[in-house]
């Protein structure tokens, strides 16, 4: 081989070589890239999953205090209904409650008199 040729392919060994290096140190800053993107992503992801959570919970206490408002209607609802149908029974207790004591009267005193 001629000194020409071998200065030839020792060039291009040598341009292979720098190739070869400069693709090593392009995959090594592509897997560095990877590495800072899935970093970047599980951070991105447990912000939008803290977010998430706090609007699940403000949602829940939403709900959560709207149907203790129902409850707490209903139950007033009811206690009302409860004090109504008592005063009912009250008043119609008072209202016969002489014609019971004279029913229970005529009915104790003929057989106190046997």
């Amino acid at each position: 081989m001629s000194t020409a040729t071998q200065s030839k392919v020792g060039g291009i060994i040598k341009s292979l070589s720098t190739l070869e290096d400069d693709l090593d140190s392009l995959h090594s800053d592509a897997s560095d890239m990877r590495k800072r993107f899935a970093i970047r992503a599980q951070g991105e992801y447990d912000k939008i999953l803290e977010e998430v959570r706090k609007m699940a919970t403000e949602e829940a206490k939403s709900i959560i205090s709207a149907t203790r408002q129902k409850a707490q209607s209903q139950a007033e609802e009811i206690a009302r209904d409860g004090e109504k149908r008592l005063e009912d029974l009250q008043g119609m207790i008072d209202s016969n409650f002489e014609e019971a004591v004279k029913d229970v009267v005529s009915a104790v005193a003929p057989q106190a008199s046997q």
